[in-house]
C-alpha cells in the first residue's frame, strides 16, 4: 500500500499508548530519538490507567506511585516531543518495515528501524448458559464502561471467573453505588492459599490485595472461592444467576437476582501485530495462552523489534513500566545514542527490579492458571462463536469427524470468521480442541494472523491523499 506525497519516517514506532507503551515512548524520546506513538483509545493509559473522556473538571488523574516515570507522557505526551496519535489503529506491516496505521480519516504508512510493540492483553470468558444475554459483559468491559463513561453496567451485578481482576472490578463498581451480590471465583481455596504466600513476597501488591478485600468486607460483598457461576438466566435481559461449586459436592448451589454480570477467566496476550512482523511465539503452559518470544530481554527474533508489557508475557503494570523503560534504553543503543556504560548499570537496575516481581507473575499462574476440566464441563448447547452463532456441540462433532486443527475447525464451523477476528471464540475452541481431541495445548499451533488484525471500516482501510497532521 502506497500512501500519500510521501512516507514518514521515525527513529521508533510504539505501538499502544498502556504503561508499557508510555515508558518505552518516553525514555526513547528523552535521549533523542523520533517516537511515534500510536493507540486505538482517545487518550493514553490503556486499560489499566484508563480515564474518564466525560470529566467535567479537565483535569488528569495521578497515577499510582510506581508510574510516576510515565505520569508526565500520561498528561500530554507531546512534552518530550513524542508524535503521539490517540484513535489511531496499527493494523498491519510491510515487507519493507512499514506500519500501517488507520484512522478515520484513512490509512497512513509510517516507516522506522525499531518498533516497539505494546499492545497489551484481551480478556478471556468461559462460556455458560445464558452470556450472550443483554447485562452480561466481561469484567474488563464494565471497568472500562465505568471508567470512561461513568456508567454502571447494572445496579446489581454478580461477578465470575477468576484472577485478581474480579476484586478490582467489584470495589470499583460498589464505590460507584452499585450493589455487588457476590464475587464467585472459580480458584480453588487451596491454590488461593498458595498464591497468597507467593505475593506476599511482593509487600505492596500483598497491600493492594488485602485493601481491596477489606474494603468489600466493609461493604458487605461476599467472596465465594471454588464456586463459579454455571448459569445466566432471563429473556430479555439477566435476572438471575446460579453458582456452583467447582470441586467437591457439585450439587450445592446458589441462586441470585441480578440485573447484570461481569466474566472473566484470564488474560490473552494481544500478539497479533507481532505474529504479523514475524516474531517468534512461545507457548506459556501455565497460562495456556501465547506468549512473544523473547531474547536478551525485551527483543523478538526479529532485529530492532521489542515487545513489552502483557501483550508479550502476562505479569501486570509494574512489570510493563519497566520492560517498557529497558525497550527505550535499547533503541537508544541501537541508535548510539547510548553509552555503554550508563546503559549497562540502567539495565542491570531494571533487570533486578523485574526480579522483585517475580511473585506477581506467580499470584497470575496460580489465580488464572489452565483448568482442562473448566472446559470439560461446559454445557453442549453453549454458544461458543458469538459472531456466527456456533454451538458447542457443532464443534464437538467437528472434532468427533476428525477436525484436529483450528483450520479445520474453522472451515467446517466458521469459528473466527465473525468481526470479533476470533478474538473471543478461538481462546476457548482451541482449549476445547485439547480436552476433546487429547490433544496437548501448546501442539495447537497459535493461528496464523492475516491483516487487518482489527476489524475496521472501507473508510479507514483507504490511502490517505494527504499527510495528517500531527
Amino acid at each position: 500500500m502506497k500512501n500519500g506525497p510521501d512516507v514518514e519516517t521515525f527513529d521508533v514506532i510504539v505501538a499502544g499508548a498502556g504503561p508499557s507503551g508510555m515508558a518505552a515512548a518516553k525514555v526513547a524520546a528523552r535521549g533523542g530519538a523520533r517516537v511515534l506513538l500510536v493507540d486505538e483509545q482517545a487518550s493514553p493509559g490503556g486499560q489499566i490507567f484508563r480515564r474518564s473522556t466525560v470529566s467535567r473538571d479537565g483535569r488528569v488523574p495521578t497515577l499510582p506511585s510506581y508510574a510516576n516515570i510515565v505520569q508526565d507522557v500520561y498528561a500530554d505526551a507531546s512534552r518530550h516531543g513524542i508524535r503521539y496519535r490517540p484513535m489511531f489503529c496499527a493494523w498491519g506491516v510491510s515487507s519493507d518495515g512499514g506500519i500501517f496505521v488507520s484512522a478515520e480519516a484513512g490509512t497512513a504508512t509510517y516507516r522506522a528501524d525499531n518498533l516497539i510493540i505494546a499492545t497489551g492483553v484481551s480478556e478471556w470468558v468461559l462460556p455458560v448458559k445464558g452470556w450472550t444475554l443483554p447485562g452480561v459483559t466481561s469484567a474488563g468491559g464494565a471497568q472500562a464502561l465505568l471508567k470512561t463513561s461513568n456508567v454502571l453496567v447494572g445496579r446489581r451485578v454478580a461477578i465470575g471467573g477468576s484472577g485478581p481482576l474480579l476484586l478490582q472490578v467489584a470495589t470499583q463498581l460498589t464505590a460507584a453505588g452499585a450493589d455487588v451480590a457476590a464475587v464467585f471465583d472459580a480458584t480453588p481455596p487451596a491454590q488461593h492459599v498458595a498464591a497468597a504466600f507467593q505475593v506476599l513476597r511482593h509487600p505492596p501488591t500483598a497491600s493492594l490485595g488485602i485493601k481491596l478485600l477489606g474494603q468489600l468486607r466493609l461493604r458487605n460483598v461476599k467472596i465465594y472461592r471454588g464456586w463459579a457461576i454455571s448459569d445466566i438466566r432471563g429473556a430479555a435481559s439477566v435476572t438471575a444467576i446460579r453458582a456452583s461449586r467447582v470441586e467437591g459436592d457439585k450439587s450445592a448451589h446458589i441462586d441470585l437476582d441480578v440485573d447484570a454480570v461481569c466474566l472473566s477467566n484470564g488474560l490473552i496476550p494481544a500478539v497479533e501485530l507481532a505474529g504479523l512482523r514475524g516474531c517468534a511465539l512461545t507457548f506459556d503452559g501455565a497460562l495456556g495462552v501465547w506468549e512473544v518470544e523473547r531474547r536478551e530481554g525485551v527483543a523478538t527474533s526479529v532485529p530492532g523489534v521489542f515487545a513489552v508489557g502483557d501483550g508479550a508475557r502476562v505479569g501486570g503494570a509494574r512489570k510493563a513500566i519497566l520492560e517498557g523503560q529497558l525497550a527505550g534504553l535499547c533503541i537508544l543503543q541501537r541508535l548510539d545514542r547510548a553509552a555503554a556504560g550508563e546503559f549497562e548499570r540502567q539495565r542491570r537496575m531494571i533487570e533486578r527490579e523485574l526480579k522483585a516481581l517475580q511473585p506477581i507473575r506467580a499470584y497470575a499462574e496460580r489465580t488464572m492458571g489452565y483448568r482442562p476440566a473448566a472446559i470439560a464441563a461446559i454445557d453442549p448447547s453453549v454458544t461458543v462463536c458469538r459472531c456466527e452463532d456456533v454451538q458447542l456441540a457443532t464443534v464437538h462433532a467437528a472434532i468427533d469427524e476428525g477436525a484436529r486443527s483450528l483450520h479445520e475447525l474453522r472451515t467446517r464451523c466458521r469459528i473466527g470468521m465473525g468481526n470479533c477476528q476470533g478474538r473471543i471464540c478461538v481462546p476457548t475452541v482451541t482449549r476445547v480442541l485439547s480436552v476433546r481431541a487429547n490433544l496437548p495445548l501448546a501442539d495447537i499451533p497459535y493461528p496464523r494472523p492475516r491483516p487487518p488484525i482489527r476489524p475496521m471500516s472501507l473508510r479507514e482501510l483507504a490511502p490517505v491523499t494527504e499527510r495528517l497532521p500531527s
